[in-house]
């Protein structure tokens, strides 16, 4: 199960978000691109997105920093421990939090 959340998680870095001047309130999300470039274009009302700021306005995009750190808690990862063999769970708190430390 870790490893398919880590996919997952893996997605979402291809995740944007956008501010879009909008007075469409049936739709206020649009998906724009595929599996390999999102866009999520929030539509706001013209009246609140200029309370943001400049470059949100004029379209800039959020990316996405998805984090993922585990650290297992039961007799399986109590076991791995003792053995040793706690790999996959090293190898993707590396992959999904850079600044994690042993």
């Amino acid at each position: 199960m870790l490893e398919d959340f880590a996919v997952a998680i893996e997605m979402l870095r291809k995740v944007t978000f956008k501010f879009v001047a909008s007075d469409d309130v049936l739709h206020p999300l649009n998906f724009v691109g595929n599996r390999s470039s999102l866009t999520v274009e929030l539509n706001l009302n013209p009246q609140f997105l200029a309370n943001l700021p400049v470059e949100l306005q004029n379209g800039a995009l959020i990316k996405v920093y998805p984090v993922l750190l585990t650290q297992g808690i039961n007799e399986t990862q109590t076991w791995a421990n003792t053995v040793g063999n706690n790999s996959a769970q090293e190898q993707i708190n590396h992959a999904f939090f850079p600044l994690y430390l042993k």
